[in-house]
């Protein structure tokens, strides 16, 4: 659609930023990405929607700081409930993402907190874990966080290099556990099978 109206409003003519260019852009590729990793199977079926709640509570938090509960805290529940029923995730393991997730994020933002003296980890964050972790399990909810863990820090560290824009104070940390959910999706269980050979 960007492409097609050349950037810019049909009735109004304004110029459409280029970040929904990009939104279309990654709306198309992850069904592709996920049907490459799972075909036809439930998994597609269970993360195609799922992928797409990612995207767009991804660039809410870029804009707004914020992680719905509107959609988190009922996104545990359908986890939990269709994860099982699809097969793709068993029961017990998706209760134990939501523990596992949810709770590795509230004890880091405890433990922020303690020592930095400041709000380390929104509670936001911790709920989009738990959500995730109903959906990916907790093996696959522990991948998610050290990798969003890992580009986090990269990009922060980045971002503080340059000393510029409000990220300097604050840093949506909600994509980058997004981020990570699709890549253990994709990648987490080849490099989980890829670990435990060496032992």
């Amino acid at each position: 659609g960007y492409l097609l109206l050349r950037g810019r409003c049909r009735y109004c003519g304004v110029r459409i930023a280029p970040r929904y260019l990009a939104i279309e852009l990654l709306a198309a590729a992850l069904p592709v990405l996920l049907y490459v990793r799972f075909g036809f199977r439930p998994e597609f079926f269970l993360y195609w929607p799922l992928s797409y709640v990612l995207l767009a509570i991804s660039f809410v938090d870029l804009d707004y700081r914020i992680l719905p509960d509107r959609i988190t805290l009922p996104g545990i529940v359908v986890g939990l409930v269709v994860a099982p029923v699809l097969g793709v995730v068993g029961l017990w393991n998706s209760l134990l993402g939501v523990i596992v997730g949810g709770g590795a994020l509230y004890l880091i933002g405890v433990l922020g907190e303690l020592i930095l003296r400041k709000e380390s980890m929104g509670g936001g964050d911790v709920k989009l874990a738990a959500m995730l972790g109903a959906f990916l399990g907790w093996k696959l909810v522990l991948v998610d966080l050290f990798i969003a863990f890992l580009v986090g820090a990269v990009v922060g560290v980045a971002v503080m290099a340059r000393r510029t824009g409000e990220w300097d104070s604050a840093l949506p940390f909600g994509p980058f556990i997004a981020l990570g959910a699709v890549a253990a999706l994709l990648w987490g269980e080849p490099a989980l099978a890829w670990y435990a050979s060496f032992f």
